[in-house]
């Protein structure tokens, strides 16, 4: 009874923020979903935001024979808005909700159908690390949920490549009950399967996609972009990571100066200052000699 309550006040929350922001007749289903997943994939950068809401959009406009199109401006604005909601923590670029509130929110949107859920594991939008996240977030809940193991089975046995070794990663945090579930679901039909990239390490190679360089131009100045933070490199033996260090290279001695301490300085006419100072010498030699003619004219 308690949780409901909060879930509620926050609830209230968000639609205050929408209302103040302008969005007001904005799908109220689709903007929850959108802060399930903010909580779910996380965001370690700018692009992975800009991933984490055009995979929400196509989860929720996927049954749409004409889905609309995500316009920039609404981009943004959604992207304001949720870190305004949730400020970052870290290195992170935006927060995201607590546990039990995260809880109540997934039970919240049921309504929207199985098919989301499967939808946004299998999104390619997503990054391999946010899409381990959200199945190793999700599998907390199999026990008391069943019917998302079975749809994060699913997707699992759809695309091996892209799910298969973030499901093994996600066992040792479950009951021994639900462990023998997911390996009996998810898992054992694959086992001849070499398993796809590890997610974390692949995580590094995803990059922006074209549809979304140009946006990221028309981001207003206020938006926080953190950089992403660096994953883990893998242990290497010390004996094999001496043998696979390149030498070290002296660095190169910078270029001497010209004589004289200053470095030719040229302006628009194209003289250095050596130049100008033989101008000048000429000029007043020719001063000299104009003043010696006049006076003896006169």
């Amino acid at each position: 009874m308690e949780s409901q309550e909060a879930f509620e006040r926050e609830a209230a929350r968000w639609d205050r923020a929408i209302e103040a922001a302008g969005m007001d007749g904005f799908p109220q289903d689709y903007f929850r979903a959108l802060i399930a997943m903010q909580r779910l994939a996380g965001a370690q950068s700018r692009e992975e935001a800009v991933q984490v809401v055009r995979a929400v959009w196509d989860a929720d406009s996927q049954f749409m024979s004409d889905p609309p199109m995500l316009h920039p401006g609404t981009l943004n604005a959604l992207l304001r808005l949720l870190a305004m909601l949730y400020p970052p923590q870290g290195r992170a670029y935006w927060g995201g909700l607590s546990d039990p509130l995260l809880t109540s929110l997934l039970e919240a949107l049921e309504g929207l159908g199985e098919e989301f859920l499967t939808h946004i594991l299998l999104s390619e939008r997503l990054t391999a690390r946010q899409r381990f996240s959200c199945l190793r977030l999700l599998s907390l809940t199999f026990p008391k949920h069943p019917h998302r193991l079975e749809r994060a089975a699913e997707a699992v046995r759809a695309r091996p490549d892209l799910l298969y070794q973030g499901a093994l990663q996600v066992m040792p945090e479950m009951p021994l009950d639900t462990r023998r579930r997911w390996q009996a679901t998810a898992l054992d039909d694959h086992e001849g399967t070499p398993p796809g990239p590890d997610p974390v390490a692949a995580a590094s190679a995803q990059g922006p996609t074209p549809e979304t360089a140009a946006e990221d131009l028309e981001s207003v100045a206020d938006e926080r972009a953190v950089p992403s933070t660096p994953l883990r490199s893998p242990v290497v033996p010390p004996h094999q990571r001496m043998a696979e260090e390149p030498q070290s290279v002296s660095p190169a001695r910078p270029a001497a100066r010209p004589r004289g301490g200053l470095a030719p300085v040229r302006d628009y006419l194209g003289f250095d200052i050596h130049g100008w100072r033989r101008v000048l010498t000429a000029v007043a030699v020719l001063g000299v000699a104009v003043v010696a003619l006049l006076l003896a004219l006169a």
